[in-house]
């Protein structure tokens, strides 16, 4: 009986062991454990659906399977780092050409492999340890692009939730329209009384009344008021041309230079004579203090130069007509010319011009005398 115990347990670990030498034997086949491999690499920006043990196809036909996935070492290198292992059977079929394509094993469950082409035969193998390009295809992009697409639809969709959120609590314009019926039928009438403003407005300009309606209607007002415009804008096209112009006087009171501290030094004594001045009208000296706190004195001096207005007003009126001496010595070209005759013979008679010296000492003396 304990004979029959061995034998069976014999057995069942006999065929244990083939069924791990079996499954050992197809896994080797398939990542070419007992084979003699080569190493190539390439670069990826994204291996999702790769693993350890992924297939390498060439052309359809399995020469080899992923050793190795490794992150970049640096931020400079965004690419993922892919090691093959190949058959060496078959290394010498892959060539400087060859590219490196990643394709869906099984598209539901995502998993992908790498397909290599053969390249061209003129070309030479590449050597063990080599990079095998591996340009992306429009799949590879789509999906890349696709990637991204649902990132940001998945921000859409949260920031519409948060709206959602804020509006079911009515917060904000919207959630108080759609969910408080009071703010909404407010809303409404304000709406409907903005609507008659602006077709009271808009009939306004289409009858051309006010200033926008005839600048839209009238030609000629709004040719001169675009004359206008265009004139202030040059203006003020050259006054900013003058600013930036360190030589010009507004120029220089920007740059700063010696005429500019000249001019602020005036400006300061003129501030400080103003001052001065304030202080003389605070202290109620002065004809002019007299003049804003006297209504009395005021009256009178208006009165003085109202009579001497008057009086000069007379004065040049006669002149004006010719009455008396100045008015005819004024107006009369006759009496001006006998005048100067006169003056021009005195001076020419050396006996007159001693007389009217003579004269002229003795007045002198006589005044000097009533003075004294």
């Amino acid at each position: 009986m304990a004979k029959n115990r061995n034998v069976m347990v014999g057995t069942v670990v006999l065929i244990a062991f083939g069924i791990l030498f079996l499954a050992v034997f197809a896994i080797g086949q398939d990542q070419a454990l007992f084979s003699l491999q080569e190493r190539f690499y390439l670069l990826l920006p994204n291996a999702q659906g790769l693993q350890i043990g992924s297939p390498v196809k060439l052309v359809g036909v399995q020469v080899g399977a992923v050793s190795a996935i490794r992150l970049p070492d640096g931020e400079e290198e965004p690419n993922i780092q892919i090691t093959l292992k190949i058959k060496r059977s078959h290394a010498g079929r892959v060539r400087v050409d060859t590219e490196a394509k990643l394709r869906f094993l099984n598209p539901l469950g995502g998993e992908r492999f790498i397909e290599l082409t053969l390249g061209s035969a003129d070309q030479p193998s590449l050597p063990p340890g080599s990079e095998i390009m591996a340009p992306l295809s429009e799949l590879d992009i789509l999906l890349t692009q696709g990637t991204d697409i649902a990132s940001n639809v998945a921000e859409v969709t949260n920031t519409l939730r948060v709206v959602f959120d804020r509006i079911e609590r009515q917060e904000g314009i919207l959630g108080q329209l759609l969910l408080s019926p009071t703010f909404a039928a407010d809303t409404l009438l304000d709406l409907g009384s903005t609507a008659a403003s602006l077709r009271r407005v808009t009939a306004q300009l289409e009858t051309g009344n006010g200033l926008l309606g005839a600048l839209i209607y009238d030609g000629e007002l709004r040719e001169r008021t675009t004359q206008d415009l265009t004139s202030v804008i040059s203006r003020f096209d050259r006054l900013l041309t003058q600013l930036e112009d360190p030589t010009s006087p507004l120029g220089s009171l920007l740059q700063g230079n010696a005429a500019t501290g000249e001019i602020l030094d005036n400006l300061q004594h003129a501030s400080r004579s103003f001052r001065d001045i304030a202080e003389r009208l605070d202290d109620d000296q002065g004809l002019l203090v007299r003049l804003l706190s006297d209504a009395e004195y005021a009256d009178q001096v208006l009165a003085d130069l109202e009579d001497t207005a008057r009086n000069m007003a007379s004065i040049t009126g006669k002149v004006d007509r010719g009455e008396g001496s100045l008015g005819a010595l004024v107006n009369d070209p006759l009496l001006y010319q006998g005048m100067r005759d006169v003056v021009t013979g005195v001076q020419d008679s050396r006996f007159l011009r001693w007389m009217a010296q003579r004269y002229a000492r003795k007045g002198g003396a006589r005044r000097a005398g009533v003075s004294d």
